[in-house]
């Protein structure tokens, strides 16, 4: 009844959160229920970094992909970063997500300004087939991440090939001792180049994760180049969602550009101002 009353006034598009796995039932069934009544365009909040894990988060989005495709709706997908208000800064890691995986996410997100677009084949190459995929991509080097088209389909693939050598020989526990590693200090601020610069030279850590070390010190501020001399930028080559929410609809995680003012200056067009 609410929905059908909703449906009958100026509202474009249905703000709705979906904050974790436990609601996906009664979720699915308000999305449904506002599809029936005409409601097809809808902005849905994700909290994430709560209680949630990063295969929690996976599965969110992707059921979003799959109702847009199934009822010919369109539901822009906004991860938000929890941050404790008791916090002066936004230094909280989630009890299942690490430091690294956040600010992988983070980038992936700059690329379309923090909304998870509806676009299938963007979906899946920007995040992964599945749960297993995106875990792989948010462990990747931030550098083959960044600079995406370079190090899959570009001048950079011979590095990236090497990568992915040494990482076929891992054990599973050493993925696990790997993710661990790059989560860096419980104490620090940030992740600095010096930390994997430090264990790669640690003989007390086990030689072949010493050898994937550089592979995480190389700077997404590198100056890497086309063959046509233009600077490369975030998933260059994909074609984002072809029909994003207006700008006044756009709601963006404060912290989505937080303590990095390189991608701060790359992404000034894309940037808002946070209230």
């Amino acid at each position: 009844m609410f929905l059908r009353e909703m449906s009958s006034i100026c509202i474009s598009p249905l703000r709705i959160a979906f904050d974790h796995l436990g609601v996906r039932k009664v979720y699915e069934t308000a999305i449904r229920m506002a599809a029936d009544n005409g409601i097809t365009s809808l902005s849905n909040y994700m909290l994430y970094n709560f209680m949630d894990t990063p295969a929690d988060l996976y599965v969110r989005m992707q059921l979003n992909i799959a109702l847009n495709e199934a009822l010919g709706i369109r539901i822009w997908s906004f991860p938000m970063r929890y941050q404790p208000v008791t916090l002066k800064d936004r230094s909280h890691v989630g009890e299942n997500w690490n430091r690294y995986y956040l600010r992988s996410f983070q980038i992936m997100l700059q690329a379309t300004r923090g909304i998870v677009s509806g676009n299938p084949s963007f979906f899946m190459r920007a995040y992964g087939e599945d749960r297993r995929a995106f875990e792989r991509l948010l462990r990747l080097p931030h550098a083959f991440i960044f600079h995406r088209e370079y190090h899959e389909n570009g001048p950079g693939r011979p590095v990236r090939d090497e990568y992915e050598t040494i990482l076929k020989r891992f054990s599973a526990n050493q993925e696990r001792e790997l993710v661990h590693l790059l989560s860096g200090p419980t104490d620090a601020k940030g992740l600095r180049r010096d930390h994997f610069r430090r264990l790669a030279n640690d003989r007390a850590i086990d030689p072949l994760l010493r050898k994937v070390m550089p592979f995480y010190m190389l700077d997404i501020k590198d100056n890497l180049k086309t063959g046509s001399g233009q600077g490369l930028t975030l998933f260059p080559a994909l074609n984002p969602d072809p029909v994003m929410p207006a700008e006044d609809e756009v709601v963006e995680d404060a912290g989505l550009f937080d303590h990095d003012p390189m991608l701060q200056r790359k992404n000034t067009s894309l940037v808002k101002t946070a209230n």
